[in-house]
């Protein structure tokens, strides 16, 4: 087993010491494409809720009945975990609208989604400098690494809460040999948050 080769908690090797954060270019970037995303989910949601509201509340239904919590808290899992290119926010969408409570919902999605997270984590941790991965996944983590190495623990507050994937940044942070607890923490601060709020924003378009 590698021994950890860093002490600081929000830093991981090969970041920039002089860099306090983010910069003010990458952070403007991220907001406008938060705000930018926030406009498209919540103009689909508004679509969606005048023309399939019926539709989309039946298979919800089916899906909390079939599935209900734990269903949700695997679907999360699995977005986060194994680098899938697809959204979350319609299985949050399913569960509200098939008779989840609001709160319930943000429970079990931001759960599986750390949980998933941290599978992500640990696999990269242990696996990041084989060749297998390297061959196989390396190329689709760069970004995330490039992040990890300039912002350290940012990074995971970041990717949390925009919508760069949080699941690369997660197996960046594995493969770079980030510290645990502040990739834990930086996650569990903000993935709540990051459900919570997008799904009222979908709930909003709805109309619910």
């Amino acid at each position: 087993m590698q021994p950890e080769t860093h002490s600081n908690p929000e830093r991981i090797p090969g970041s920039n010491e002089t860099n306090g954060g983010l910069e003010s270019a990458d952070l403007r970037r991220a907001l406008v494409q938060t705000g930018l995303s926030i406009l498209v989910i919540f103009l689909l949601a508004l679509f969606a809720g005048f023309y399939y509201r019926q539709e989309i509340t039946g298979f919800g239904e089916s899906f909390v009945e079939a599935l209900g919590g734990t269903g949700l808290l695997l679907c999360y899992f699995c977005m986060d975990a194994f680098l899938l290119p697809l959204p979350q926010d319609p299985f949050a969408l399913l569960a509200l609208t098939g008779g989840m409570g609001f709160g319930e919902v943000v429970f079990w999605a931001g759960t599986g989604s750390i949980i998933g997270g941290c599978f992500a984590f640990f696999v990269a941790r242990m696996l990041g400098q084989t060749p297998w991965f390297k061959n196989r996944f390396r190329g689709r983590i760069e970004k995330g690494e490039a992040y990890m190495a300039k912002w350290g623990v940012w990074a995971v507050v970041a990717a949390g809460l925009t919508p760069f994937p949080y699941s690369i940044v997660c197996w960046a942070g594995g493969v770079l040999r980030m510290r645990f607890w502040p990739f834990l923490w930086a996650s569990l601060a903000v993935r709540y948050v990051r459900v919570a709020s997008y799904l009222w924003i979908i709930e909003r378009g709805m109309g619910s």
